[in-house]
């Protein structure tokens, strides 16, 4: 094993949502922007530093993403990204994590981040949803948080 330290059962015995947990999931229903029940559990269970409302916002300069990997990762030095929106900043983030990627041997491709960088619609979803098999080896069960 790498330095992931993969928690493998780490969300096994979540809670059921509460009402401030099924709102959360709510404002996260946009267009096809939705995560499934358990990548969202599993989101709100990280407790991140910003909470997220707009899966294209949120994770387009790769600093959740960052601070999701730092969960699993002592490799991610968190005061090395920046939470801004400008294009070189993201550009430096996701260079960071780019080759974060490579060393751990996670296939994520150019074409899955230039989407999340660029705010398209649907990107980030997939992305995440890699990231939460490959850190969890558990299997994204396709029902939605949220529907339309």
């Amino acid at each position: 094993q790498s330095t992931w330290g993969c928690l493998s059962r780490f969300l096994s015995a979540l809670p059921a949502m509460d009402g401030a947990a099924a709102a959360s999931t709510a404002s996260l229903a946009a267009d096809d922007d939705v995560l499934s029940r358990d990548v969202l559990k599993w989101i709100q269970s990280l407790d991140l530093t910003y909470r997220v409302t707009n899966l294209r916002r949120a994770f387009s300069n790769g600093f959740l993403i960052a601070e999701i990997l730092s969960h699993y990762s002592n490799d991610i030095q968190m005061h090395a990204f920046d939470n801004g929106t400008a294009l070189k900043r993201k550009l430096a983030n996701w260079e960071m994590l780019k080759k974060f990627f490579d060393k751990v041997n996670c296939p994520v491709t150019d074409e899955m981040i230039d989407g999340v960088i660029h705010a398209k619609k649907g990107a980030a979803v997939p992305l995440i949803e890699f990231l939460y098999t490959f850190l969890t080896q558990k299997t994204v069960r396709k029902s939605h948080a949220a529907s339309d």
